[in-house]
């Protein structure tokens, strides 16, 4: 690409972003979604964990795993039979290796198969704008192979990967606290998934945060078949994270707490031995 092209391209850019886009959003709906996301976010990350991991709640959650929701009283029964198998999928896991160097071509099939829109997104979105941001964390030189630790956004249009943001290794341990409190990251690679609250805001209005989420859970949704699609030999997992610092992940992920806020990481990589589950 030109320069002369690639300025043309900015310049469209700033110009729908903060001219047709300033126009066409309410300052005070955004304020509104803005205040109700943050109410949940300011909470510090040691508080987020015992909030997450209490004994009640151990407790609870062994008596209701595995058992779907239904009503207790309906007014009648019907039996619905099906000759076909049930499709297996892989399950979410959380023992990865750490010691596994992932190639840029593993890495590029799992971003394309993912989010790509070459032909439709696996994933739908209203009137094919996506107000979701899919970020790429690596948390260690060798996790992938040729890339460095950081923060990375991928260009599905020239199929490749723009790094916004480089940790250093001195700085791992402290990023490190903000995914986890106690410091023990699951993997190496994760997908941080970043909500574009203008974008959101302007296209649903006071819905657009919902409307985020529901998208956000299909581009995870899609990540972990992308992962389960490929070759069995490679043994790649993956598993949904919540418990960190919302604001402080944001920050060191290099994106705006206000307007792009991380709402949910997606960790994965190679099982730490034995075989993948299905489920």
């Amino acid at each position: 690409m030109s320069k002369d092209h690639e300025y043309f391209n900015m310049a469209k850019s700033y110009f729908i972003d903060h001219h047709l886009g300033d126009n066409a959003l309410s300052q005070d709906t955004l304020e509104e979604v803005i205040k109700f996301h943050q109410s949940s976010s300011w909470i510090p990350l040691k508080e987020v964990h015992n909030i997450n991991h209490t004994t009640e709640k151990s407790q609870w959650v062994e008596c209701v795993l595995d058992a779907d929701i239904i009503p207790k009283f309906n007014q009648e029964v019907y039996k619905l039979n099906s000759d076909e198998k049930q499709q297996k999928i892989g399950s979410s896991e959380i023992d990865f290796d750490k010691g596994y160097e992932m190639s840029l071509e593993t890495l590029g099939r799992i971003l394309i198969n993912s989010f790509s829109r070459k032909k439709a997104k696996r994933y739908e979105s209203t009137d094919d704008i996506y107000i979701s941001i899919p970020i790429l964390l690596v948390f260690n030189n060798n996790a992938v192979k040729g890339l460095q630790a950081g923060t990375y956004v991928f260009n599905e249009t020239d199929a490749c990967l723009l790094r916004i943001k480089e940790w250093g290794c001195e700085n791992i341990e402290a990023i490190a606290h903000t995914f986890s409190q106690t410091r023990e990251l699951p993997s190496y690679t994760a997908i941080a998934y970043a909500l574009d609250m203008r974008k959101a805001t302007i296209l649903h209005g006071i819905r657009g945060y919902r409307h985020g989420l529901f998208e956000i859970g299909a581009m995870k949704q899609s990540l972990r078949e992308a992962i389960w699609s490929l070759d069995k030999e490679e043994l790649l997992v993956e598993h949904c994270w919540t418990d960190f610092a919302d604001n402080m992940v944001t920050h060191v992920c290099g994106t705006n707490i206000r307007l792009a806020p991380i709402t949910l990481i997606q960790w994965f990589g190679k099982k730490q031995k034995g075989e993948a589950n299905v489920s």
